[in-house]
């Protein structure tokens, strides 16, 4: 009976908690997920993870120390919630996939994302598979940019466009 009970406890915060225990830091693309027990970096297949919990009060002394730990969102394709297929192809844009489709009508691409190595099923945006690594089939396909693409996008300083200066003798009605 104590056995039982403990069991019910430890699933309770297992799954109360599973964001904070499960949260994950790549230090070389900045993402921050949360995965059980993943081995590698979803968006850059690198092995640099650590835990992290903004939460903590204890980043705050990190922050003074070093600054600012920096975080990146990559682009996230919404899901359907019961079968986890994309409703949104990442190739074409196409919006509104149903969830019975297997493969997106305009460009072929498969509603979902898997890692053709070891056969996990991921989410759409994933350029790698975070249990074993290798690339996945979105990514292989050129349905997703690299991640230092869209790294080197986010974090370039816009241009300033200049607007001409108003003449009002050079108007053209």
């Amino acid at each position: 009976m104590f056995y039982k009970k403990k069991n019910n406890i430890n699933f309770f915060f297992q799954t109360q908690f599973f964001d904070f225990i499960n949260a994950s830091y790549c230090i070389n693309c900045h993402y921050r997920f949360t995965s059980k027990s993943p081995n590698y970096c979803p968006i850059c297949g690198k092995h640099n993870l650590l835990w992290y919990n903004t939460n903590l009060y204890i980043y705050d002394f990190i922050e003074l120390d070093y600054g600012e730990i920096p975080i990146m969102d990559y682009k996230t394709y919404p899901t359907n919630p019961i079968n986890n297929q994309t409703e949104t192809c990442p190739r074409c844009g196409l919006e509104n996939i149903a969830s019975d489709w297997n493969y997106c009508p305009i460009c072929s691409l498969p509603t979902q994302n898997v890692c053709e190595d070891c056969g996990e099923k991921l989410e759409p945006h994933f350029r790698y598979c975070p249990k074993c690594g290798k690339e996945s089939l979105y990514f292989k396909e050129k349905a997703l940019t690299s991640w230092k693409d869209e790294f080197d996008l986010q974090n370039t300083a816009p241009t300033v466009v200049e607007e001409p200066s108003w003449d009002e003798n050079n108007i053209p009605f």
